[in-house]
């Protein structure tokens, strides 16, 4: 039997049976189901991924297989570096909650669901695959399933909020291949596909009993799938808005009572779940119980907003675009707000307006709340009412983006669009203004401007008013107007994340894994714990080898108390009370390396068997910045690269050996964080110039937040104790210091 969901309200322009016979509803029968089907035995069947893991096993030092499409994101390394890992580890678990094969026996339950045999598998249906299927296959429909929710979440709200399907469709293609959602996408795909779900079942019209469970398993099983506030309240309230402006009529008091009943309930199996990691995690100095504050995000969002290249050069920021990088520089946009100001019917937009102003006064409203959190200073009693002091203004783009694009496309299909000779212009003219503006305002030549991706808007625009020009019928204008945008984002940001089988991931050859680590100067500590130099996130525990080299997500303090006992209380509490990314280096004590990575000293994780690490290297951030003699002798920096606009990467050799009593000495003028070496041997260099330089290379990686400074440098020496012993040469010629832009360029 065929059902119509509901038609679209009069007060809503949509296509009609004239438009090549197409009807405006939705007629749901089996061929969707077959469909859907057959997508799913290709993407699972084939155990296709968006993961960014090739870079973990590059890391790991083996072979890097899978990559089918595109290329891994190092910026991803939430992802690559922690989830995936962590997914492993819960197979390798068997499903279990404590990782048994870890030294610090964690619990695994975190903010990002894990596939647990626990009582809470029942609210994760995109895990169910884990348990009746290989590894590899469940992990693959885990992102099918997030897909697929996804899209046809958004597309049903957004059709419930009373727009023709022929618009929803392509706005769910829009939202869910702009830019925001596809740079988080891989660690947070709970969070975005699955509100929706929550609206949905909330305006269920049904039995009422039905629709209080549902709501209660829709809110449970989103809070389970990405249990991270900003994004869950930012999201919930783009929502909320949306619902006010155009479904008032589904708001009384019964429908507000099923809600808290509904909610009550979720949230009771939420904290009994996880009440437990809820007390720890309150009395970490990192996360802690954070309150954002107001007004962090620059103004030049807004451009990103009606431009969606305006502040990338490819994916990574302009190279003016200080201290971000590929992630946060993002902003949830479209091309539907240009076209709804250039191309609308604003005459027939006025005529709708003349009865509902409230509703587009209450979203204007709402906008501005967002982008006064955004960008202005608001008092902490406004933060507290509104609930955004949950929310870093960074993660308000996603509800702002809801709501203004989404708010775009109903003007769009409310107004229609109107054709004409200088409309057409207009278009291009404000597609010129906005080229000529990022040019204007990026500070940097043709070529560190734009990339490819900033080919799409001319083009798809051009694309556009020509299929105006040939199609006679206004729906028909609309939806090809909607549909275009959407192909627009899929153009620009569809590329992003890669296309990986799953197979290489959890087919981690161990025995491999542990011999390259040693062969690198890993040891074992006497329970069988891999302990590496540098910083590996979660890839050896991944892998299936134990390792002190790990990510926790909650404290593990009772375990290195017993490794650090007679290290100061307060010291010992900023150090390791907190999520954490654990990294092996040759400080002497435990250091803080930035708020989500410490350090700890090799020597006492190998049970002080070694004061220092066979063939060790050191390096040494020095406070002034160095100078060598002119005739000091001299090594090489083979090649030194900022990428995914934080990571940085430097290989060379030096003059002088790297043993006891020398260090790398590095400088900048700009915030270096998780600053590790690790030794290299160089059997070019042995060759070419001396026997006694085969272990003369280094690899040294760090995190480099450049800040507000003109010209920031990085140096880098060798020291003799204090002295400066051996200049390096930069590939450019440069002795010692080299400008950060040119690494980043």
């Amino acid at each position: 039997m065929k059902t119509e969901i509901q038609r679209t309200p009069s007060w809503l322009r949509s296509p009609s049976d004239p438009m090549y016979g197409l009807r405006p509803g939705l007629q749901w029968d089996w061929s969707w189901i077959v469909l859907l089907l057959l997508a799913c035995a290709v993407y699972v069947g084939l155990a296709l991924s968006p993961s960014s893991y090739a870079l973990g096993l590059e890391r790991l030092g083996q072979p890097v297989t899978g990559t089918w499409l595109g290329s891994p994101r190092g910026i991803r390394s939430d992802e690559w570096m922690v989830y995936t890992p962590y997914m492993q580890i819960a197979v390798e678990n068997g499903f279990q909650r404590i990782n048994a094969l870890s030294p610090y026996q964690e619990d695994l339950r975190t903010f990002q669901a894990l596939p647990l045999l626990d009582w809470a598998l029942l609210f994760k249906p995109y895990h169910w695959g884990f348990f009746v299927a290989p590894p590899a296959y469940g992990y693959s429909f885990y992102f099918f399933f997030m897909s697929t929710a996804f899209l046809a979440g958004w597309a049903l709200f957004v059709r419930k909020l009373g727009l023709s399907v022929w618009i929803a469709v392509p706005v769910a293609v829009s939202l869910y291949f702009s830019q925001y959602v596809q740079v988080w996408w891989t660690t947070n795909a709970g969070a975005f596909s699955l509100a929706p779900w929550v609206a949905l079942a909330w305006m269920y019209t049904g039995h009422r009993l039905l629709r209080i469970a549902l709501t209660a398993y829709a809110i449970t099983a989103w809070m389970l799938a990405c249990a991270y506030p900003p994004f869950l309240y930012s999201i919930a309230l783009a929502i909320g808005a949306l619902i006010i402006a155009f479904r008032r009529e589904v708001i009384s008091l019964r429908s507000l009572y099923d809600a808290t009943i509904a909610g009550s309930i979720a949230i009771a199996l939420f904290i009994g779940y996880f009440h437990e990691l809820i007390d720890i995690l309150q009395q970490t100095v990192y996360p802690g119980r954070r309150v954002a504050v107001s007004g962090s995000v620059g103004l030049e969002r807004l451009l990103a907003q009606l431009s969606p290249t305006a502040l990338i050069h490819g994916f990574e920021p302009l190279a003016r675009i200080k201290g971000t990088n590929a992630c946060e520089i993002a902003v949830l946009s479209t091309l539907l707000p240009v076209y709804a100001a250039a191309l609308a019917d604003h005459r027939t937009f006025t005529a709708w307006l003349a009865r509902n102003r409230p509703t587009l006064i209450f979203l204007c409203a709402i906008l501005a709340l967002f982008m006064a959190w955004m960008f202005l200073s608001v008092h902490p009693i406004l933060a507290r009412i509104s609930g955004l002091y949950l929310v870093p203004p960074a993660r308000a783009l996603v509800g702002f983006g809801l709501v203004l694009n989404i708010l775009a496309a109903a003007y769009i299909a409310i107004a229609g669009i109107r054709v004409s000779v200088s409309r057409a212009f207009a278009t291009m003219a404000l597609v010129g203004t906005a080229l000529w503006v990022k040019t204007s305002w990026s500070g940097t030549d043709f070529a560190g401007t734009f990339s490819y991706l900033d080919a799409v808007f001319p083009l798809a625009t051009i694309a556009l008013l020509v299929g105006l020009a040939l199609l006679r019928t206004a729906p028909a204008r609309t939806v090809l107007t909607i549909w275009v945008a959407a192909a627009a984002n899929v153009a620009m940001f569809g590329a992003f994340n890669p296309v990986q089988r799953a197979h290489a991931i959890f087919e981690v050859d161990r025995d491999a894994v542990r011999a390259t680590l040693e062969t690198e100067g890993a040891r074992t500590d006497r329970n069988g714990a891999i302990v590496a130099l540098g910083h590996y996130g979660a890839l050896i525990p991944g892998a299936g080898v134990p390792s002190i080299n790990h990510v926790l997500y909650t404290p593990q303090l009772e375990f290195f108390r017993r490794h650090f006992p007679g290290m100061e209380e307060a010291r010992f509490n900023e150090v390791f009370n907190r999520y954490a990314h654990v990294i092996v280096n040759e400080a002497p004590e435990p250091s803080l390396l930035s708020p989500d990575s410490l350090s700890v000293p090799w020597h006492v994780m190998v049970d002080g068997e070694a004061s220092v690490r066979p063939n060790a290297v050191r390096i040494e951030q020095l406070a002034e910045r160095p100078e060598a003699a002119a005739d000091a002798a001299f090594g090489h920096i083979d090649s030194a690269t900022i990428s995914d606009g934080t990571h940085l990467e430097i290989v060379g050799w030096s003059r002088t050996p790297l043993e006891s009593g020398t260090a790398v000495g590095l400088w900048s003028n700009a915030r270096i964080e998780n600053l590790v070496i690790r030794g290299q041997p160089r059997a070019d260099v042995a060759a070419s110039v001396s026997q006694d330089l085969a272990q003369s290379g280094f690899v040294i990686e760090a995190e480099v937040t450049i800040g507000p400074d003109e010209n920031p440098m990085l140096c880098l020496v060798v020291l003799q104790g204090q002295t400066v012993d051996t200049a390096l040469v930069f590939p450019d010629g440069r002795r010692d210091c080299v400008s950060l832009f040119a690494l980043a360029n």
